[in-house]
């Protein structure tokens, strides 16, 4: 019998090709870091982050793309959802987009600012030009065109996203990675007023005269996120026509320099006068005003607001003899504190006239709920008492 050599050589061939051309299964895992992110950013101005036409010129997010083995062939996308109920979007996307899939060769960095436009060009750290498009793009607009004029509308006047909750999610695909690591990310963003910024304490307007009894003051304000700093200027009414004007003179927080004193925490929205080279002593008998600037990120960058201000007198203490003064004047702001809080019948009982407590003053540390405290303490505890806000059980005087 004749064997045909031909034969087999075409098997072979054909069963070679066949082996050859089933697809590798995947190797290596892509990994996703984040560089940048908008966890900080309080406002969003359309002009930097559009979501009428999906555009953008401001950074906003930034990730960086690797992999344990190159090359890979990946796949992102993009989408902006909103939670708006005055204008009745309830997790409503906004925004989308998708790029179709490119190959990497070494790392690349990739932003929103690269999600937009039909054609992009970025290098990974091979060298290599990375080319990709994003063909599938849509806002609000394409999905419910009634709410799209409705955002339009709010955004028309003041440029910017309107208060709610805007959620980011940023996804990785990878059709020849074994795995992704960190494919999807997600942020929630909680968009507020930022300008809101209300002082509270010590002072008030000019026409009230509000004292204190304390030449380390502490102040405090309310607000939502964002940095704060603190300027206080001395107030004379001979040389300054306004407050405005008082404030801008020189200051004695930031002492010997401009704009405002920034604490340890620039968060934090009470700030004890602080005893350092950075302030001017605050002087008995003086008046003075105080401010503060609202520091918020933005898509444009960082963005200032500054309070109304508060003017507040420090008590003039030249009482003579003992510490409750001359002419019934206290002068111990720890005296004065505990006759508001036992009202004047009881206090002069005991220190006034015959009282057994006259010439008592503060020489040792004062216990709130058993944990020191000082004289500004004991007043703002006062002020608490006196709207409501707390109750004393029970006053002890040894």
């Amino acid at each position: 019998m004749k064997i045909d050599t031909n034969f087999f050589k075409i098997l072979f061939l054909s069963i070679s090709l066949l082996i050859f051309s089933v697809p590798l299964m995947g190797q290596g895992t892509v990994i996703v870091r984040e560089i940048l992110s908008p966890d900080n950013i309080v406002i969003f101005y359309v002009g930097d982050f559009g979501v009428t036409d999906a555009s953008s010129s401001a950074p906003i997010f930034e990730y960086e793309l690797s992999a344990t083995e190159y090359p890979q062939s990946i796949k992102i996308t993009f989408s902006m959802n909103a939670t708006v109920p005055s204008l009745d979007l309830n997790n409503t996307e906004i925004i989308y987009a998708q790029t179709s899939e490119f190959e990497i060769n070494g790392f690349i960095r990739i932003s929103n600012t690269q999600l937009v436009d039909d054609i992009n060009r970025i290098t990974d750290s091979s060298g290599e030009e990375v080319k990709f498009s994003v063909p599938i793009q849509r806002n609000i607009g394409d999905t419910d065109p009634a709410k799209k004029d409705a955002l339009i509308e709010a955004v028309t006047h003041s440029g910017k996203l309107p208060a709610g909750a805007y959620s980011f999610i940023f996804s990785v695909q990878s059709s020849t990675a074994l795995s992704v690591d960190n494919p999807f990310e997600s942020k929630i963003i909680d968009i507020t007023n930022p300008t809101t910024l209300d002082l509270i304490w010590p002072g008030a307007s000019l026409a009230e005269e509000i004292e204190i009894f304390t030449t380390f003051p502490r102040f405090e304000w309310e607000s939502e996120g964002c940095k704060y700093g603190v300027r206080v200027s001395l107030y004379d009414p001979e040389n300054h026509s306004s407050l405005q004007e008082a404030l801008n003179d020189d200051a004695y927080l930031p002492f010997g320099g401009d704009g405002y004193y920034v604490g340890d925490d620039p968060s934090s929205k009470i700030l004890l006068y602080p005893a350092t080279a950075d302030a001017k002593q605050l002087e008995y008998g003086k008046t003075y005003v105080w401010s503060v600037k609202k520091t918020c990120l933005t898509t444009g960058g960082e963005e200032d607001w500054n309070s109304n201000i508060l003017v507040f007198k420090i008590a003039d203490l030249t009482g003579e003899g003992d510490d409750t003064g001359v002419g019934g004047v206290i002068t111990d702001p720890v005296l004065s504190a505990l006759q508001l809080i036992l009202g004047e019948t009881a206090f002069d009982i005991y220190f006034t006239g015959n009282g057994e407590l006259v010439g008592y003053t503060t020489v040792t540390s004062i216990l709130l709920n058993g944990e020191t405290a000082d004289a500004e303490a004991v007043n703002d505890l006062v002020r608490l008492m006196d709207s409501g806000e707390v109750t004393a059980i029970r006053i002890e005087i040894p």
